[in-house]
């Protein structure tokens, strides 16, 4: 019960932020700085910053920080950084962490094999990189690479 409506997301839905008292985000402390531009969360206990708005970043959660963005698909993301099928870009570092990140988990996608975040898993054996993917050209032994559920 003490990890209920706390501002700290301890499950994976976020469930244990919601349903909560409103929260006064005036004078919220986060990572140690004192801010007064913190909003409340619709639907969660949580406090965002405006900037944190259309990130990428799931600040609220349920991602509610993160519907109806203005996206531009085929947007080129910085070296360093992951583009999610939204055509939010989010850190690499946040590849393959447990977390989802990109609105539809697409960055936790592949994460089961020794392949590198920049490497799609053919098999449990065998990388390729992800450029490869869907240039009409089978560079997975079973065409995994050029298929319709990779590829649509």
């Amino acid at each position: 019960m003490s990890a209920w409506c706390n501002q700290v997301i301890d499950c994976a839905d976020a469930s244990d932020e919601k349903n909560c008292n409103h929260t006064d985000c005036s004078h919220f402390y986060k990572l140690g700085v004192k801010e007064k531009d913190f909003i409340s969360c619709n639907s969660t206990s949580l406090c965002i910053h405006p900037s944190w708005i259309c990130d990428g970043a799931n600040d609220c959660g349920d991602y509610a920080d993160e519907t109806n963005c203005q996206v531009s698909h085929g947007q080129k993301c910085e070296e360093g950084h992951f583009a999610c099928p939204s055509g939010n870009c989010i850190s690499s570092v946040w590849l393959c962490d447990g977390q989802k990140d990109c609105e539809d988990g697409a960055d936790e996608f592949q994460c089961d094999s020794s392949c590198l975040w920049n490497q799609f898993a053919c098999s449990k054996n065998k990388c390729i990189a992800k450029q490869w993917l869907c240039d009409g050209e089978n560079d997975c032994e079973d065409g995994l690479d050029e298929s319709v559920q990779i590829c649509g």
